[in-house]
């Protein structure tokens, strides 16, 4: 007559047998393109190496090495891309119906996001947060950049190159550009409304940068709120957001996708000529 197992040993056996579930349901979204040295930490254990096709886990954050960036399409379709030398934790993630949330926080460097599913049905819950400001959407396609001394040295790569005018370039009578900002907390007669004009990037500053290149964003302080149109950038600077007047060249290119050094290509026009990237990275012209 066989043993029985011990009652102890069946549930430990049974545990083991649903935990590939478990850790399926883990999974908010797949890398889609890895190049160089790519992780993830968990909140406990150890890191990983990410690759094409490795499966990304609420709770983790992401890594990449220098000359490094990875692409991620989330489960609602959307893709975000983290350059070289970033970090960026997957907050929170949640399908369910009424309750969708797609949360990513920034801790370095810069990323490209493309929004999906969620930021159609529940845009005020598609949100990049960072220490300096918190960035939301109303449907879009936005880049988001920490900068310290890296994204000066990038910038002078180009020279006096000129650079693309923010937003329509200009503001009636060829005057600078003017955005509304909302003065949060505050009840005077403007409701807490204010204008701030549009200024030139003269200097590249250590800072939150961001840009939209299609549909709208908005970047809020502990006191201030902007929204951002296709094509407007602004910066963050010590909690004052300051609107561009143009676009500095960093924003929008990124030479570490090129074979020759020196030579600037804008952000995955590279995968165009690459049929099997084309549709997740192809950017607008």
């Amino acid at each position: 007559m066989p043993r029985k197992l011990p009652t102890i040993l069946l549930l430990m056996l049974f545990a083991l047998a649903l935990s590939p579930m478990v850790f399926a349901a883990e999974v908010v979204g797949v890398v889609q393109l890895a190049t160089g040295v790519v992780t993830a930490l968990p909140g406990s254990g150890p890191a990983r190496t990410l690759a094409r096709g490795s499966g990304v886990h609420r709770g983790e954050t992401l890594a990449t090495a220098s000359d490094s960036f990875v692409v991620v399409r989330m489960n609602d379709g959307s893709r975000i891309t983290l350059r070289p030398e970033s970090e960026m934790t997957l907050q929170a993630y949640s399908e369910e119906s009424g309750n969708e949330e797609a949360l990513f926080n920034l801790v370095k460097g810069g990323l490209r996001a493309l929004s999906g599913e969620i930021g159609e049905t529940r845009p005020e819950s598609f949100r990049v947060e960072t220490t300096v400001a918190t960035i939301g959407i109303r449907g879009t396609d936005f880049l988001v950049r920490l900068c310290v001394d890296d994204c000066r040295e990038e910038e002078m790569r180009f020279g006096d190159r000129p650079r693309r005018p923010g937003g329509s370039g200009g503001g009636s009578g060829g005057g600078p550009r003017r955005k509304e900002v909302v003065r949060l907390g505050e009840t005077d007669d403007t409701g807490g409304r204010g204008v701030i004009e549009c200024q030139p990037a003269a200097e590249i500053r250590h800072g939150l940068y961001a840009a939209v290149l299609e549909g709208g964003i908005f970047v809020a302080t502990e006191t201030e709120r902007v929204e951002l149109d296709a094509v407007e950038a602004v910066l963050v600077d010590e909690r004052e957001i300051i609107c561009l007047g143009d676009i500095p060249h960093f924003i929008f290119s990124d030479d570490y996708l090129s074979d020759n050094p020196g030579e600037t290509v804008t952000l995955f026009n590279i995968l165009r000529n690459l049929d099997e990237e084309r549709q997740y990275c192809a950017i607008p012209e």
